[in-house]
Formats: C-alpha cells, sequence, structure tokens
C-alpha cells in the first residue's frame, strides 16, 4: 500500500461483506473522523493513518507529520467518553493498529513502543473482518 486513501479503500472493501462504511469526507466539520462503520447495531467511528515506514526507536513518533489533530483527538475522546466506539487505526504494510483515543499523546503522536503493544490484524487474512470488527466493536 502506498497511501491512506488506498489504505482506506481496502480496509472498506475488506469490511463490506460484514458492515457497512462511509467516508466522512468533510471539508467545513473540523475533526469529524475518517469513517464511520456500522455493525450490529453499533456505529464505530474511525479516524485513518497509514504510515510506509516506521522508526527504530521505541520512544519515537510513529505519526511523524501526520499526527492526529486537536479536534480529531477531542472528537474521538468525546465519543469515547460518551461509550461510543472510537479509534484511530493505524496501517502499516498490511499490519492493522486499532488504538484507543486515550493512547495517544497530546500532540496527536503515538510511540512505537505504544503502537507495537497493541495487537496487529493482518489486512492480507481471510479472517480479518471479524478479526477487527470483534476489536473495534467490543467497545459497545
Amino acid at each position: 500500500m502506498k497511501d491512506e486513501e488506498e489504505f482506506r479503500h481496502t480496509l472498506q472493501r475488506r469490511l463490506k461483506a460484514d458492515a457497512t462504511t462511509w467516508y466522512m469526507s468533510s471539508m467545513n466539520r473540523v475533526g469529524v473522523p475518517d469513517l464511520f462503520v456500522a455493525y450490529r447495531g453499533v456505529g464505530i467511528w474511525i479516524e485513518l493513518k497509514y504510515v510506509t515506514e516506521l522508526p527504530k526507536r521505541a520512544s519515537s513518533n510513529v505519526l511523524k507529520k501526520h499526527n492526529v489533530t486537536g479536534p480529531q483527538r477531542s472528537f474521538l475522546r468525546r465519543a469515547w467518553k460518551q461509550k461510543l466506539p472510537a479509534f484511530v487505526v493505524i496501517g502499516h504494510g498490511t499490519d492493522v493498529y486499532t488504538v484507543a483515543p486515550q493512547a495517544l499523546q497530546e500532540d496527536g503522536g503515538i510511540t512505537l513502543a505504544t503502537l507495537q503493544s497493541h495487537r496487529s490484524i493482518d489486512l492480507s487474512s481471510p479472517s480479518f473482518a471479524a478479526a477487527f470488527l470483534a476489536v473495534a466493536g467490543a467497545r459497545a
């Protein structure tokens, strides 16, 4: 995969049989996450990030110039506080990490150590949709 857009398309395609997804392209609503996923009566808010390479040091920021913005963090944290599933989903190659908004640093970044403390799910796996939706839907 080369970028966040391709990651989003692939993720939506892989979830299509089990869930309904909406891309929330919104130029006038700052902070709204990239995707809304409906699955078994649960709505899941997802801010997508894709990184082409991971840093070598455990304390380095994985997202570098693509940190989650203040309005995005605020939206995800408010949703989480209301018991709504809301995550940052970070892709790297075929690895997909589902990260709760509380795991983000104040600048919207995430360290390699924190990212690697989360289980990754292989996007190319036949059981990807079931595994991803089990993790994301478990919050509800």
